[in-house]
Parts: structure tokens; sequence; C-alpha cells
């Protein structure tokens, strides 16, 4: 028949396992919580993009999440240096610089951006 004994050792069993499971999910949440909130913080890299990309104004934009606070731009167009600048951008912040060049055979402009490190990034447009 029915074994009272046996019944109350496996209910004994059984709320050990759901407990440890329940500590493990927790466990688990909390640890890939810490982890993904590491890797979302933005450190250590900085990007160059134009603010309007399908139109022929120039205007890019800089967003800095390096400790490097002084960057250089050079415009070119085709291969000619027609402008350049030393600016500076601190942490975590977003800056846009208008940019407009006399360009009258639309040529391909290119705008290229150093940090200190050297590190150099460009981005260009064919205007037509």
């Amino acid at each position: 028949m029915f074994n009272l004994q046996t019944t109350k050792h496996q209910l004994y069993g059984e709320r050990v396992i759901i407990f440890w499971l329940v500590i493990i999910v927790v466990g688990s949440f909390l640890y890939l919580g810490f982890i993904e909130k590491q890797q979302s913080s933005p450190q250590g890299w900085w990007t160059v993009y134009f603010s309007d990309p399908k139109s022929e104004d120039l205007s890019f934009t800089i967003e800095n999440y390096t400790h490097e606070k002084t960057f250089h731009y050079s415009i070119f167009v085709d291969s000619a240096v027609v402008a350049e600048e030393d600016i500076a951008i601190g942490y975590g912040e977003k800056k846009q610089f208008p940019a407009s060049v006399y360009n009258p055979n639309k040529k391909r402009t290119t705008i290229e951006i150093t940090d200190k490190k050297k590190t150099k990034k460009e981005i260009y447009k064919n205007l037509r």
C-alpha cells in the first residue's frame, strides 16, 4: 500500500532539489546581470560618423569613450588637405563639427581623424 515514511523522505528530497535549483538560478541571474552591466558601459573606444550621411552636408560627429581628449581632423578633397584642426572632446561626450569645403568638381571628400595615440579613422563621401 501507501508508505507514509517514504513520502516524507521524498518530499524532503524534492524540497532540497527545488531549493538548490532556485539558488543556482538566482545566482546565475545575478552573475549575468553583473557581467552585462560591465560590458555595456562603453570604455576604450571612439567613433566618427557623418551627421547626415545621405545629404551633401559634411558635418560629422565624434563620440569619445576613451580618456584621450585631444583629436585632430583633416579634410581632404581628392588627396589635397583643405582644412584641419585640433579639437578636444571629453570622456563620454558626443560633439558635432560643421564642415564645409569648396568642392566644385564634386570629388571624393575624406575626413580623417586621429587621436594622440595615432589611432586613425576616416569617413568619406563621393559627392554627386
